[in-house]
């Protein structure tokens, strides 16, 4: 159209306006952009190969060389940049393939499993394209009478949803001073845990309580606080428990420490006719 062929001399001397025109392009079909390129006798046939930002910013003689202040290509301003910044969040997403954006959760090793349970993760680790996100899950199983031993993430809020199951006990305490809050959730239920608070989830029913667990962070960090807390110095230990016995019962204490999820009481599990052996 002739008001097209009207409009591109102006944004070539005029770079600073493109802003304002870049709604009024963003409404035109790539046929209808097509047919003023080729109106203004600028197409050829290797160029219907092009993109349309592509082709804009060829006849228009931009580049990224452009000196500041000259405004930017259209391609820059519609988004279909190649050569982005690495240190910008489009430059980093543009080192990923589309691929790169997937992950298969249920299907992932989990990081975590015993006869009590399992914990899969999903979080900066194994999906490196969620750097700079802020946030990650957990997909948690634990079996009848099971316990998520108490922990803490260091670096996130963590909110959990309780997708199949019942009587799933959830508690934290709060720092000294303040209260253990303690609940009973079950299916189609959520609760959350402030960041860095001690809290655990432990399943009080005969079936598996399965849930999910989303963390404000995409590197949350977890710290198993009875697992952490013996890889202190047995003096620390000592003194913390108020004991001064050698240093080969701090270590049988240590050697019987459950790995997480761990199995529970003796009650629930002679409630639900399971085996009592591994009990803590």
């Amino acid at each position: 159209p002739k008001s097209n062929k009207i409009l591109l001399p102006q944004i070539t001397k005029h770079a600073h306006t493109m802003t304002l025109l870049s709604a009024t392009f963003l409404l035109l079909s790539s046929n209808i952009v097509s047919a003023a390129l080729r109106g203004a006798g600028l197409e050829t046939e290797h160029e219907k190969q092009e993109s349309i930002g592509e082709r804009i910013d060829r006849k228009l003689h931009r580049n990224n060389n452009d000196n500041e202040g000259q405004g930017r290509t259209l391609s820059n301003l519609f988004g279909w940049r190649k050569d982005a910044d690495p240190n910008t969040a489009l430059g980093r997403r543009q080192q990923f393939d589309k691929s790169d954006f997937v992950f298969d959760l249920l299907g992932s090793v989990p990081g975590a499993m015993t006869s009590a349970g399992t914990i899969q993760t999903l979080d900066v680790g194994n999906l490196p394209s969620l750097a700079g996100q802020g946030l990650s899950y957990a997909l948690i199983n634990i079996e009848p009478c099971g316990i998520n031993l108490p922990h803490v993430h260091p670096r996130a809020t963590e909110l959990l949803y309780v997708i199949s199951g019942k009587d799933l006990r959830v508690a934290f305490v709060e720092e000294n001073g303040g209260r253990v809050i303690v609940n009973d959730i079950g299916m189609g239920e959520a609760t959350f845990f402030p960041e860095g608070l001690i809290h655990y989830q432990q399943n009080l029913s005969c079936e598996t309580a399965t849930y999910i667990a989303a963390l404000n962070s995409e590197d949350p960090g977890v710290i198993t606080v009875t697992t952490q807390f013996f890889r202190l110095p047995n003096e620390a230990i000592q003194g913390s428990l108020g004991q001064d016995e050698d240093e080969d019962t701090v270590q049988q204490l240590i050697d019987g420490l459950p790995a997480g999820p761990a199995d529970g009481r003796r009650v629930c599990m002679e409630k639900c006719g399971l085996d009592i052996t591994p009990v803590w």
